[in-house]
């Protein structure tokens, strides 16, 4: 029982890191957008957008945040189309308004990382 209390424990403050991070994880994804908005044609952005992406939706999903690792999973595969196929600034600026909903939906708040830590 020890055990599973420690797991437990440990598991908790994992979510927790995870919850705190999340604006940092928002800003990287916004920084991308904002400067492929800039310069479409920027070879750097795009590939960080999808590594921000890809990364926000295996761990959101493993810390208990399903629906926004569900949408940032959505959202990684659109990017990858443009990498092969290029993107319109309407696509830039539909996912930059996703990323500012994810934000105001409290996807990223402390009441979502509570209720997403809570067993019950």
């Amino acid at each position: 029982m020890q055990l599973d209390t420690e797991l437990l424990a440990q598991l908790d403050a994992l979510r927790r890191q995870f919850a705190a991070g999340l604006p940092k994880r928002l800003d990287v994804i916004d920084s991308a957008l904002v400067s492929l908005r800039a310069d479409p044609s920027n070879h750097t952005a795009l590939p960080a957008l999808l590594t921000a992406l890809h990364s926000l939706a295996g761990a959101a999903g493993t810390f208990g945040f399903g629906e926004l690792g569900d949408a940032a999973r959505v959202a990684e595969h659109r990017v990858a189309a443009w990498i092969a196929q290029g993107c319109t600034t309407d696509e830039l600026d539909a996912l930059q308004q996703q990323a500012q909903e994810w934000r105001k939906s409290g996807a990223a708040s402390p009441a979502t990382a509570e209720r997403a830590l809570d067993p019950r």
